[in-house]
């Protein structure tokens, strides 16, 4: 079942060009619509594809907007230490403190 939902979330974010993204919402709308009784919440929005390809200039951004770069040498507390646990193949419960496979 994982592999249909695969394909169709492929299949829903493949479009040819932008006519064909249109369309497609189109069809969604006009079937929720009439079929369902109710609105279609994803409809296509011409004005997201236009702001996502809007040039951001880094003198525009402030300095709260850029990530902040990672540093090893930062000090952070060491983590304790977790002891492996204890097996045994030939017990019903080869992990002790664990439960057995489920049968």
């Amino acid at each position: 079942m994982l592999d249909v939902v695969h394909y169709l979330f492929e299949d829903d974010n493949h479009y040819v060009s932008e006519e064909s993204a249109k369309s497609r919402s189109g069809i969604r709308v006009a079937i929720y619509s009439s079929m369902y009784g109710t609105t279609y919440l994803y409809p296509f929005n011409d004005s997201k594809i236009a702001n996502s390809r809007a040039y951001v200039d880094d003198a525009e951004l402030g300095a709260s907007d850029l990530p902040e770069p990672f540093n090893p040498a930062k000090e952070q507390p060491t983590k304790a230490f977790v002891p492996t646990s204890d097996f045994d193949p030939e017990a019903q419960t080869p992990f002790s403190g664990l439960d057995g496979p489920m049968s």
